[in-house]
């Protein structure tokens, strides 16, 4: 499985409306979506669940790891992290 590093940059936090942006963005691929909490492995959510997402908790300065089989998915998503989930804040 590939993995990336994320943070959560938005001020509110990986909220309801990026949630279910991701649930989109991940529902593109066949292949497994998932993030869990760094440190926290137990803490694992299906990116293609908005509650999953959601039960996380993840604040703003929340490292997450990102793992799945699809490199186009890491690449999409990373990119949907790093511009703050398209918010402006």
């Amino acid at each position: 499985m590939l993995k990336r590093k994320l943070k959560v940059k938005n001020e509110y936090g990986l909220h309801s409306r990026p949630a279910s942006t991701l649930v989109r963005l991940a529902q593109k691929y066949d292949s497994d979506v998932l993030l869990y909490r760094v440190g926290e492995e137990n803490k694992m959510a299906n990116c293609k669940s908005v509650l999953q997402i959601l039960l996380l908790g993840a604040n703003k300065g929340t490292e997450l790891i990102l793992s799945s089989y699809d490199s186009n998915a890491i690449e999409e998503i990373s990119g949907f992290f790093e511009r703050s989930f398209d918010e402006a804040h």
